[in-house]
């Protein structure tokens, strides 16, 4: 009886032992535990603090490694900062993590789990998602859908240019224009409406306003920290009452969309809706979605298409708000590469039209910069965490079922054995070392819109709206940061990367000219009413058309005003510009194209009233410039001015050459007539003053031309001559003997042409010997048109100055060939 005792005795202790030594196997297999942890609570007090939670978790991974286990409250977490961990996870385990946790927020607002973000895994779930990639966020419907972006994104750039008008020393807070534009653009493709934040935002409808504030409450709850979702039985206290909250605005939310469910119904009824490419996206839905399926969910199918609609607009506003703006405080911390994607624009698209979506494919460098942004920057520097249906083993550890998972996308974003300089903004990676890697969950090191099977469905969405509103804010403004100082690059804690400063910035139109028809009118449209009866050149009917120049009659209907006397003048391109919004180019050459008198002068000028001024019969003057870059050259213009007692209501009509992208071909437009006081700073004013003879003889030459020296910055900008390329050049080649008559041929270098060489051959008018200022200008043809162009014999941008033949022409017969051209024909 002992015996039997004893052995039983032994096979109990024995099965104890090989019992609690699977256990503490067990144990140990288990990602390793973060230390800090209170009874209760967990890890919850270190996450809970000033210090965003990414930020937090990635200081733990440097003392716990790329996978540990926190508490948070009573439920187990796993937190991986480590691109290969989590590759396992969203591959070979993709299915045991592809669920999601549940909370209160997503219950009470998110119509009980069923916004397809935060649905669990399940047949309801692959129905939505189906619907959601397949029908709604296609290629295919995003496409048709184009012009609502393009829309919505130059209307806001068009008010913009309006604000900056009106007021040159505003200071504009980015992040909201850019949720402006974002909330239009997703507002317009999933209801059909648009939200307008403008300058009328008190005249917004009721109803907007309320939808607006219930969606920014549905972030700040949604990113804030209910104790009940870690410690479930004290949910009936409603610590805070973030609960009520919740469903107030669950409520607010509900209102809005059932009142444009019911609109898009009423519309489908009574037959008055849109044609299928211009279908938004509750209209996809209520085609796609009825109460058939009854069987996949318990949900009826106003409830999935309020639901689903509400997660695109959630989904689709504050992640690319808050991207924009990250990338945009970048730019600013690193002014070069600013300067580059400018630079990119104006190489890829020019400054004569606006950047459209087709264009981002060639804007390498711009997606450079937005990949950039989201590698340092993510809008979601934690992943929405997932919950293991199952056991599974991660990175050679157990991870039993109901454990949830943390991605730390930011730590991942930023590791050094990836990056180089892994904490630099260098958008250059992405065109040499790491030119393959992409955003669309196809890499793990860079995953900003996740992977796996919950990655974020509308990705192809956000980028369009990303690039587009990046690139047509970097063409068509200068921007500035008000202070000398770094912008502030610290975040804030929230659901999104938020960034804990506002960001205010100094915008400057940098085109020349923008499409104003539908907003503010131009400067010179409002201030030069004399000059122009405010239509756009691209709004008028040519009135000749034939092969060569395109005259189009701006005739203004008032006298313009003009100065008497012999006045020299600096042309301001960027008024002319304004007149010439469909032939934009570098302005070469202004010429006569009729003669006729005035009857009137401005009653401002210290000439008497019954004089009036007259261009005089010869060719009003040359315009010339050192560099080819209309936006920032100064320009000269020569012309001759005479009092006249002439009583004739004729109207001078003068002729603008702009210089087209061929660096070989030019175009032609009327300006009525540009030569105003407000289109044209006096630069040498020798005008007459009323005491002295009105009738003064003026010489038929033009008036030689001066140049005007400017500062060291703005010569490397222009290239403007100075001694030392001076010096340059002449070490370069043997400048040849140059004089009247003579037949050149030029290899001129076009910086706004890519830098190719023109090759440009015309007959020598004159030579000005001022040394460093020397020049001399060519008479040649261009499309049968004799065009006139006054060139510095030392620019470096003519690399080659031939003679081809020498001819002795007296003066009088140089005259003639200025209009005949025989001696080029013969050529």
């Amino acid at each position: 009886m002992a015996t039997i005792f004893a052995f039983f005795l032994f096979l109990f202790f024995l099965l104890w032992i090989l019992k609690r030594s699977q256990k503490a196997a067990q144990k140990k297999t288990l990602p390793p535990k973060a230390g800090g942890a209170w009874p209760v609570i967990g890890h919850l007090h270190q996450l809970g603090g000033a210090k965003p939670a990414h930020i937090t978790l990635g200081n733990m991974a440097d003392k716990y490694g790329s996978i540990f286990t926190i508490w948070l409250g009573v439920h187990r977490a796993v937190v991986v900062s480590s691109w290969e961990i989590a590759k396992e996870c969203f591959t070979t385990n993709d299915k045991a993590f592809a669920s999601r946790p549940k909370a209160i927020a997503t219950e009470l607002m998110g119509y009980n789990y069923a916004m397809v973000g935060f649905a669990p895994y399940g047949p309801y779930w692959r129905h939505v998602r189906k619907i959601a990639t397949l029908e709604v966020l296609s290629n295919h419907r995003l496409e048709m859908l184009k012009h609502i972006r393009e829309s919505e994104v130059n209307t806001s750039v068009k008010e913009m240019y309006e604000l900056c008008v009106k007021n040159r020393d505003m200071f504009v807070e980015m992040k909201r224009w850019f949720g402006c534009i974002t909330l239009n653009v997703v507002f317009r493709m999933v209801v059909g409406k648009r939200f307008d934040h403008g300058a009328a935002a008190e005249d917004e409808d009721e109803g907007n306003r309320r939808c607006r504030e219930a969606l920014r409450d549905f972030f700040e709850l949604t990113g804030t920290f209910v104790a009940a979702d870690a410690l479930p039985y004290l949910r009936w206290l409603d610590l805070g009452g973030y609960e009520k909250a919740m469903k107030r605005t669950a409520k607010d939310l509900d209102r809005a969309l059932e009142g444009w469910l019911e609109e898009h119904k009423q519309r489908k009824v009574s037959g008055d809706q849109a044609n299928k490419g211009h279908q938004d996206f509750m209209d996809v839905m209520l085609s796609t979605v009825t109460d058939d399926g009854q069987e996949i969910s318990n949900y009826d199918a106003d409830t999935i298409t309020k639901a689903t609609c509400l997660a695109l607009i959630l989904g689709g506003t504050d992640t690319t708000t808050v991207t924009l703006t990250w990338a945009l405080s970048l730019l600013l911390n690193n002014r070069e590469v600013l300067k580059k994607a400018q630079e990119e624009l104006d190489v890829q698209i020019g400054r004569e039209r606006q950047v459209k979506e087709s264009d981002m494919k060639n804007l390498v460098y711009l997606q450079a910069i937005l990949k950039e942004t989201m590698r340092l920057y993510p809008a979601g520097p934690l992943s929405v965490p997932h919950e293991s249906m199952e056991d599974c083993t991660l990175a050679g550890y157990h991870v039993p079922a109901g454990t949830r998972l943390l991605v730390n996308i930011s730590k991942i974003h930023r590791d050094p054995q990836v990056w180089s300089d892994p904490n630099e903004f260098r958008p250059e990676r992405f065109l040499t070392t790491h030119m393959g890697v992409d955003v669309r969950g196809q890499h793990f090191e860079l995953i900003p819109f996740g992977t796996g099977r919950r990655m974020c469905p509308g990705i192809s969405f956000a980028l369009q709206v990303m690039q587009l509103t990046l690139a047509t804010l970097l063409q068509g403004f200068e921007i500035a940061n008000p202070s000398d100082e770094a912008v502030d690059m610290t975040e804030k804690v929230g659901l999104t990367n938020l960034k804990a400063t506002p960001l205010q910035v100094h915008l400057t139109p940098r085109l020349p000219a923008q499409d104003q028809s539908k907003a503010a009118p131009h400067p010179l449209q409002s201030t030069a009413s004399a000059c122009s009866p405010g239509a756009p050149v691209s709004q008028l009917r040519p009135r000749l058309a034939v092969q060569g120049p395109r005259v189009f009659d701006l005739s203004p209907k008032t006298t313009p005003e003009l100065l008497p006397g012999i006045t020299r003048y600096r042309f301001r391109n960027f008024s002319v510009f304004r007149n010439m919004q469909a032939l934009r180019g570098s302005i070469w050459l202004v010429r006569r194209q009729s003669i006729s008198s005035l009857s009137s002068v401005n009653s401002k000028s210290n000439i008497s009233r019954s004089a009036a001024a007259k261009f005089h019969g010869s060719s009003i003057g040359s315009l010339s410039k050192f560099s080819y870059r209309p936006a920032v050259s100064y320009t000269r213009i020569g012309s001759h001015a005479e009092t006249s007692t002439a009583s004739n209501n004729g109207i001078p009509l003068v002729s603008v050459a702009c210089r087209s992208s061929r660096p070989d071909l030019f175009q032609w437009a009327a300006v009525m007539p540009p030569f105003i006081r407000r289109s044209f700073s006096t630069a040498e004013n020798l005008v007459e003053s009323a005491s002295q003879d009105s009738s003064a003889c003026v010489s038929d030459v033009a008036p030689r031309i001066k140049f005007k020296r400017l500062d060291k910055t703005a010569k490397h900008i222009m290239q403007i001559l100075d001694k030392e390329a001076v010096e340059e050049v002449r070490a370069e080649r043997t400048m040849p003997d140059i004089k009247p008559g003579y037949i050149v041929q030029l290899k001129v270098e076009v910086p706004e042409n890519k830098r190719r060489v023109s090759i440009l051959k015309g007959i020598v008018i004159a030579r000005r010997n001022a040394g460093l200022n020397s020049t001399f200008r060519l008479r040649r043809l261009v499309a049968g048109v004799g065009v006139e162009s006054l060139f510095p014999l030392y620019s470096p941008n003519i690399k080659e100055i031939k003679v081809l033949d020498k001819k002795k022409v007296r003066r009088a017969k140089l005259y003639y060939l200025r209009d005949k051209m025989n001696a080029l024909k013969k050529q």
